[in-house]
């Protein structure tokens, strides 16, 4: 997802906090938040607060361009993947939790001899050619660049939601509400 913030809600900086959020580590609406919107992956229900979904993030394969299975430019299957070059996030994320639970992943993709603290590291050693990444596809695109690829893995079907939530007893800014809109379209 693609919106140029500055120029849509110049004081977006105020008004939102992006930060990998858990259920169990959310802040408390009654607390002295800057923020008053929150981007989450995951979510429980919490009557202080509105939480729609608003996105879903289909997993894939993240390859540097010049990778074997990126330059075949079609989908590939889990089958294609070399367990022994799969970057894996650390267990205490989101994305990692999610791959481990999947039913039809095989047991040798979901843990490896490779391991990064976080996806931007992930994605830096994607980049230089240390391996591949099984990730959502906006998360591959996080840099905005053309030496890493997303590759789609036919047999791998798997989604991640991202949430929008905000205070359900507290009236948005103006700001804050143009900025809803506009990620919730």
């Amino acid at each position: 997802i693609h919106i140029n913030l500055t120029a849509e809600v110049p004081d977006a900086a105020h008004i939102l906090d992006i930060r990998p959020l858990r259920p169990h580590s959310f802040p408390h609406p009654a607390g002295r938040l800057r923020a008053v919107c929150w981007i989450m992956a995951e979510t429980t229900a919490q009557s202080s607060m509105t939480a729609p979904s608003w996105h879903n993030a289909t997993f894939g394969l993240a390859c540097c361009a010049e990778h074997p299975l990126a330059r075949k430019r079609a989908s590939v299957r889990l089958a294609d993947i070399d367990p022994q070059e799969l970057i894996h996030l650390g267990t205490e994320t989101g994305s990692s939790r999610l791959l481990a639970a999947h039913p039809g992943l095989p047991e040798t993709l979901k843990t490896g001899p490779l391991r990064s603290h976080s996806t931007i590291a992930q994605l830096c050693l994607v980049r230089a050619g240390i391996g591949v990444a099984l990730l959502p596809r906006n998360a591959v695109g996080l840099f905005n660049d053309p030496g890493i690829v997303f590759v789609p893995v036919s047999d791998l079907v798997l989604e991640r939601k991202l949430y929008l939530l905000s205070p359900a007893r507290r009236a948005l800014s103006p700001t804050a509400e143009r900025f809803r809109t506009l990620f919730l379209g």
